[in-house]
């Protein structure tokens, strides 16, 4: 998944209040934690834990950020 946005698993069931604590998280370069229904390739759900968080370089400027997707149980 290297580039690519965690996005490409949302669907019509994943959270939207959860989805906008992640878009307000990495507006402001902060580490983010969520757990939200997403979606397979073949269309079924699924329940993960998503851990965000940026990367700084050695200027202290955030120039990337690395996501961590783990399966879990439904919350």
């Amino acid at each position: 998944m290297l580039g690519r946005s965690p996005r490409i698993f949302h669907g019509p069931q994943t959270d939207p209040a959860a989805l906008r604590t992640f878009h307000q998280a990495l507006r402001h370069w902060q580490p983010v934690r969520q757990i939200v229904r997403n979606y397979r390739k073949n269309g079924s759900t699924f329940w993960v834990e998503i851990d965000i968080a940026p990367l700084e370089d050695s200027d202290g400027w955030y120039t990337y950020w690395v996501s961590v997707q783990r399966e879990c149980h439904r919350p």
